[in-house]
């Protein structure tokens, strides 16, 4: 958040640069880590709970349904 008060108070592109990039590669990065950890810490729990689990949205379907999958997924 500071990064927007920050492009806001200097109007800078550069800083909107910086923050772009950060919101799109940051929770790729951090994904890939933390994933890497949870699966060594969890093992198969965790591979069961990932596929079964949406990563960052609930889908719903046109019937109403939540479906379980993730845009993002592996």
């Amino acid at each position: 958040m500071i990064w927007i008060g920050w492009l806001v108070f200097l109007g800078s592109l550069v800083i909107l640069a910086v923050l772009a990039t950060l919101a799109v590669v940051g929770p790729l990065v951090l994904r890939r880590c933390e994933e890497k950890g949870l699966e060594a810490r969890f093992g198969d729990a965790w591979v069961r709970y990932s596929k079964t689990t949406p990563r960052w949205f609930r889908i719903r379907s046109p019937r109403g349904e939540w479906v379980h999958r993730d845009i993002a997924k592996h």
